[in-house]
């Protein structure tokens, strides 16, 4: 048997150690889906090649979801698939942002720390995003909601700039214009710390833009 084994090895080459029950609980089931939403957040150019790969990452989430439904990851990126998707697609848009918020909440539920806090991070943005008088109450602009959920993801993953970012632009909306600057100047505490996050740019212009629109 063990000849056989040895065998089998050199046939099936690594594949056959990478593809086995150690790699399966090294790797957690979303990360590739993760990796493709991470790249195409931060696409730019052609909408119809990033909108292929929106589809494909759609049904990579409903994959995940479906053979992983404890798993936060599979919700909290399926949530942030369906925003990129209705980011170019009118119809049918309230129902995609009950969807993200549907999924957001039960990523919340699983894991809250999941991501540095981003299931409250993200509901904290989307609350903030929404139009403030079009579509069901449901679906419109909360910033108290908003504020609460930024926070707890603060309290969750202090460090992390994003989440204080998102308060400042969530206050600034609020007309608090003190605490966003507050806000503000706390992250760009923060932002250095994280030079190998691919948002690590986008959080350096974001302070920028921010910084302006308080002045």
């Amino acid at each position: 048997m063990k000849v056989k084994f040895l065998i089998l090895l050199l046939v099936l080459g690594p594949l056959s150690i990478v593809h086995g029950p150690a790699f399966a609980q090294s790797t957690p089931p979303w990360q590739a889906l993760k990796e493709i939403t991470v790249k195409i957040d931060l696409m730019n150019g052609n909408k119809k090649a990033k909108a292929k790969i929106i589809k494909q990452a759609l049904e990579m989430a409903g994959h995940c979801v479906a053979e992983r439904p404890k798993e936060a990851g599979c919700y909290y990126y399926r949530g942030q698939v369906t925003g990129l998707y209705y980011e170019n697609h009118l119809i049918g848009y309230q129902g995609g942002v009950r969807s993200m918020i549907a999924d957001w909440q039960k990523a919340l539920e699983l894991d809250p720390k999941f991501d540095h806090g981003g299931p409250d991070r993200m509901l904290g943005e989307i609350y903030t995003d929404l139009p403030k008088y079009f579509g069901t109450k449901d679906v419109r602009q909360d910033l108290n909601k908003a504020i609460q959920h930024l926070e707890k993801s603060i309290q969750i993953a202090p460090d992390y700039p994003t989440q204080r970012i998102d308060l400042a632009t969530a206050l600034l909306k609020a007309n608090r214009k003190d605490e966003a600057r507050i806000a503000l100047e706390s992250a760009k505490t923060k932002i250095p710390k994280w030079p190998e996050d691919p948002y690590f740019s986008g959080w350096q212009e974001d302070a920028k833009e921010l910084e302006g629109e308080l002045e």
